[in-house]
């Protein structure tokens, strides 16, 4: 007896290993040429604040993400170069945001929460 598959679905692969993404940031602190030109040794105030992020597809969310055509197999690595951008952007801004600020930046929790919103699911 032959074996029969229904016609109406399809298979899709997806590789779910961990996807790295970096975010860096560079710049002089407000007034830093100010104080290098009058202080004594011309001072260096630039900064430059690198970080990377692993993420990878929330398995559960998988079905969820194909149903609604935001993820199609093929385009898989366009997808990750979306959030990327996204990822990017959201840490530079959590960067400029820290600017001003005199403590040193030991809490990321708001940058993981806008980065929670993007749907990720950390390793």
């Amino acid at each position: 007896m032959a074996e029969t598959y229904p016609e109406n679905i399809y298979t899709s692969c997806f590789d779910n290993s961990a996807h790295i993404t970096s975010i860096i940031s560079e710049g002089q602190l407000p007034s830093g040429n100010v104080y290098s030109a009058i202080l004594t040794g011309n001072p260096d105030f630039t900064y430059r604040i690198a970080f990377s992020i692993n993420y990878t597809i929330d398995k559960i969310r998988l079905p969820e993400l194909i149903k609604s055509g935001s993820l199609i197999s093929k385009d898989l690595s366009k997808w990750y170069s979306d959030k990327d951008r996204l990822i990017e952007n959201e840490g530079k801004n959590f960067i400029t945001s820290m600017k001003g600020i005199s403590s040193s930046i030991t809490d990321s929790s708001d940058l993981e929460k806008k980065i929670g919103r993007l749907s990720f699911k950390q390793p």
